[in-house]
C-alpha cells in the first residue's frame, strides 16, 4: 500500500496536510487531515511506515502529527493497522 502525504497549506505552527491512499485502480482516497509541526516534516522520499499500539513510526521514530479528532486518529491508524497485519507492506511518499 502506498500513502501520499501532502502539504497544503503552511499555518502559525506548521503544516496541515492530506494523507492520501494511492490506488492506481479504485482512485485515491482521502484518509485524514493532520497538522505537523515544522520541525516534525519528514524530507520529501518514501518511508517505510509501521503502525504499533503507540501509533504511526517511520524509521522506529513516532510520528508527531496532530489528528482532527480522537476518533479520526483511531479510525485511521485501525484501518493501517489490518492492512499492515495483511503482511502487506506499507509505505509512505512525502511530497
Amino acid at each position: 500500500m502506498l500513502l501520499t502525504l501532502i502539504k497544503k497549506r503552511k499555518t502559525r505552527y506548521g503544516w496541515k496536510a492530506e494523507l492520501m491512499e494511492t490506488n492506481h485502480l479504485t482512485g485515491d482516497k482521502l484518509l485524514a487531515w493532520v497538522h505537523i509541526r515544522f520541525e516534525d516534516w519528514p524530507l520529501p522520499l518514501i518511508y517505510p511506515l509501521n503502525i504499533t499500539r503507540s501509533g504511526l513510526h517511520i524509521r522506529g521514530r513516532r510520528l508527531q502529527w496532530t489528528w482532527k479528532t480522537d476518533d479520526i486518529k483511531r479510525t485511521t491508524e485501525g484501518y493501517l493497522c489490518r492492512i499492515q497485519n495483511s503482511r502487506e507492506e506499507i509505505f509512505l511518499d512525502v511530497v
